[in-house]
């Protein structure tokens, strides 16, 4: 990453961080952590990219319902599947990664792999989410379902 790309990133109002979900510029210049609170200075390396539009996370929402899960023949492949979709630190992916975990709990066939990356995955798209809506990320879970029916799932 160049000193300017850097720069801009560091400029953004708020940044998806490679291992601590969605942070956001404070008055003073640092970062806080929209999850949990924690004011820190973040490094060139930590942070992936700018969070995307609060019109993009809008829709993401609308469409949760026509989103696929991760379909895998075995779980040694499911379990590169969700790494792979982690990786591309994408809101799409962090729906298909929640939601696979979702209803894999539902038929009680949830793995404990499967549970972290959908904790990981919420933290992020409901960081993104909290912030741009303006609303406690304690509620973000409540208001997403609110706006999706159990039929979407």
């Amino acid at each position: 990453m160049t000193e300017k790309q850097f720069q801009n990133l560091l400029a953004a109002e708020a940044v998806v961080h490679r291992e601590g979900g969605i942070w956001f510029k404070t008055n003073e210049g640092r970062f806080q952590c929209v999850s949990d609170g924690t004011i820190a200075e973040l490094k060139a390396s930590d942070i992936v990219r700018k969070i995307c539009s609060k019109d993009k996370i809008i829709e993401m929402i609308d469409r949760v319902g026509f989103i696929t899960v991760i379909q895998a023949p075995n779980e040694k492949v499911r379990k590169e599947f969700y790494q792979q979709a982690m990786d591309k630190y994408d809101e799409l992916e962090w729906i298909r990664v929640i939601k696979t975990a979702y209803l894999h709990g539902q038929d009680q066939r949830l793995q404990p792999y499967e549970e972290a990356y959908a904790k990981q995955a919420a933290n992020y798209f409901h960081g993104e989410a909290a912030y741009l809506l303006n609303l406690p990320f304690s509620s973000i879970e409540a208001y997403i379902g609110e706006k999706v029916t159990s039929d979407d799932w």
